[in-house]
């Protein structure tokens, strides 16, 4: 708290987010709330975002209004935060909060991504690339447009990282998968684990040929390399995990986020 009252905005947030949460304190809304218009009133969009994400989706609960939600990701989004342009679009597509209407969340997203705004254009890729339901088919083509035409926007590492995210939205075969690897291998080492991360949600069976290919190198499983998530790949994976400190992340399966994500660390 001394490091808010000093100054620091994301001591602030800090603070929202432990009340919210109930780590460290027990959990207290009204006190998340507070800290985070503190954070809010010194400047920070992102306390605005984070606060009307946390209405929204109902992180304190369900008495709390989603509209005020809504107002506050607005809010931000007019004091230039890019994500908050985002998000705002993807509660339009998934209708939580805001009518449900998936053409005018691709218009705005598509005129934020014209106007600069990376995180659109990110988000406009993932819609094409991994499909959205009915509500926006998948269309591997369009998202291919869309990393091109926005490519200048894109870091370096993370225009590699989603081209390969994008070759791996493809692949159906073993051939396929064994591209996407040999890629992925090449690609810088910074990259490794969070792209081997996204392949869980843009491609399981190619998220497993990954695995099963970095396990066998290490020794860690002698089954087929082909993508399938057969008892033999999940004990492997089991095995690995027990190498880390955080092994009792993994207790949710192979396919879970927060086990995929660890996962992806180490098979780097």
């Amino acid at each position: 708290m001394a490091a808010g009252e000093a100054g620091n905005a994301y001591a602030f947030i800090r603070l929202g987010e432990i009340y919210r949460d109930g780590t460290l304190v027990p959990k207290n809304a009204k006190k998340s709330i507070d800290y985070y218009r503190k954070a809010a009133a010194m400047g920070q969009s992102q306390a605005l975002l984070a606060l009307g994400e946390n209405y929204v989706y109902q992180r304190y609960g369900a008495k709390f209004n989603k509209n005020i939600g809504v107002q506050l990701i607005t809010d931000a989004a007019k004091q230039g935060n890019e994500q908050a342009v985002a998000t705002l679009a993807n509660l339009q597509i998934s209708g939580k909060g805001l009518p449900k209407n998936a053409a005018k969340a691709v218009k705005s997203l598509t005129e934020a991504a014209d106007r600069g705004n990376s995180r659109a254009a990110n988000m406009l890729l993932a819609i094409y690339r991994d499909g959205r339901g009915k509500d926006i088919p998948q269309n591997i083509s369009k998202a291919r447009d869309i990393l091109v035409r926005y490519e200048k926007l894109y870091a370096p590492q993370d225009l590699a990282r989603e081209r390969i995210v994008l070759l791996a939205a493809s692949a159906t075969s073993v051939t396929d998968f064994k591209e996407l690897a040999a890629s992925l291998s090449g690609a810088p080492p910074a990259i490794q684990s969070s792209t081997i991360s996204r392949l869980r949600y843009t491609n399981p069976n190619a998220y497993v040929y990954v695995a099963q290919d970095r396990l066998k190198q290490r020794g860690l499983y002698s089954g087929p390399v082909n993508g399938l998530l057969t008892r033999s790949t999940i004990q492997a994976m089991n095995k690995l995990c027990q190498e880390s400190p955080s092994a009792k992340r993994c207790d949710g399966g192979p396919l879970d986020n927060v086990a995929a994500n660890l996962i992806s660390v180490l098979l780097n």
